[in-house]
């Protein structure tokens, strides 16, 4: 799910994770970030579908992060996202 970028931050891939409802995956990427991500540190979401994208890079303030970049590429969507607190 997690690999070392190049750019110093980590990618973090959640493609697998939309299989579930829209609350389920939003909470679990919540809490990922929550636990697992500190803060000033900077991850690349990776996620496949417009509606998660969409959520994530709207719901920021409310679940700790400032989004950086936000950008399609191919049948991908990624978020880089810097913790905040």
């Amino acid at each position: 799910m997690e690999t070392e970028a190049s750019q110093h931050y980590r990618l973090i891939d959640f493609r697998r994770v939309e299989d579930k409802c829209a609350a389920s995956k939003i909470e679990a990427i919540q809490r990922y970030i929550l636990n697992q991500v500190r803060p000033g540190e900077r991850v690349e979401v990776i996620v496949a579908k417009p509606d998660t994208w969409y959520t994530l890079t709207q719901l920021g303030d409310a679940l700790g992060y400032q989004v950086l970049e936000s950008r399609q590429e191919g049948g991908e969507y990624r978020i880089l996202i810097e913790k905040i607190i």
